[in-house]
């Protein structure tokens, strides 16, 4: 029973993970703009904080996608830990090669592709991520184990709406006034 309750209590850990995962990825898909300025052959193969420096987006995007890589490389490190019997990665101490190594094995969202790879890399990641949640949902209620509630995804700018489906708001028609000039 007490063994039930731990894998219970880490599979709702496992989940607010996801979901700040997903959070990442969605802020970060909602910037279009903001990957087309941190991705591609030319922009994709400088330094982020050179990067961050052209424009606002820029710099909105790539605090995001560090803040995604950041999450990738816990996360895959952890799922080397899990699998081994020790409880250990492995590695010993991890070079930056090789932690880019363990990155890309969880998605490959490489800078220097174009921005419209990466935005299907990054799409391609989070449905994996949200069926990963489905599933620990799904096992945490066969479990009769609550659920984490994941929380709302923060909105960085306000949506943009296609001008054809906005209603045009009515006025009313003026009455005419007619003048009479001598």
């Amino acid at each position: 029973e007490e063994a039930e309750a731990s894998a219970v209590s880490q599979l709702q850990g496992a989940t607010r993970a996801l979901d700040e995962e997903i959070a990442a990825a969605t802020r970060l898909l909602a910037q279009p703009d903001g990957i087309d300025a941190i991705t591609g052959p030319r922009w994709g193969g400088l330094p982020l904080e050179l990067v961050a420096a052209k424009s606002r987006t820029a710099a909105d995007a790539a605090a995001l996608y560090e803040t995604l890589q950041g999450q990738l490389f816990i996360r895959a490190l952890q799922d080397l830990k899990a699998t081994s019997k020790t409880g250990a990665s492995g590695l010993g101490q991890l070079t930056e090669i090789e932690g880019n190594k363990i990155q890309q094995a969880k998605a490959a969202l490489k800078r220097q592709q174009t921005p419209e790879q990466f935005i299907r890399t990054l799409k391609a990641y989070l449905a994996a991520l949200q069926s990963g949640r489905t599933e620990a949902s799904k096992v945490l209620t066969g479990k009769k184990g609550e659920t984490p509630v994941a929380p709302p995804i923060p909105v960085d700018r306000p949506p943009k709406l296609d001008p054809r489906t906005v209603a045009p708001t009515a006025v009313s028609p003026q009455p005419r006034k007619f003048r009479t000039v001598r």
